[in-house]
């Protein structure tokens, strides 16, 4: 078993608040040969540098929170990545 490969074809915008954001993608090529269990959701504001984790806030519709983070935006771009997980670990 292996870490699976992440999923792909993210997409946002739709259903979208000023406190949230609901997400869609398709599964990775492999599952890496265990279940997944759940998907993490990852923000980064162009010059940190840095991903971190957006809070889901409902597992069923892939919906995050986004309060906390739309007001440290201002005029800079924000991306957006999923990873998948199984019990060997995260994806890339």
């Amino acid at each position: 078993m292996k870490v699976p490969d992440p999923p792909k074809d993210l997409t946002n915008g739709f259903n979208t608040t000023d406190t949230n954001i609901q997400f869609e993608w398709s599964p990775g090529e492999s599952d890496g040969g265990a279940d997944i269990t759940e998907y993490t959701v990852f923000y980064d504001i162009s010059g940190f540098d840095r991903y971190r984790t957006l809070e889901e806030i409902d597992n069923f519709q892939n919906i995050f929170e986004t309060k906390d983070l739309f007001p440290l935006i201002g005029l800079n771009q924000i991306s957006f990545k999923v990873s998948a997980k199984n019990e060997v670990g995260l994806s890339q």
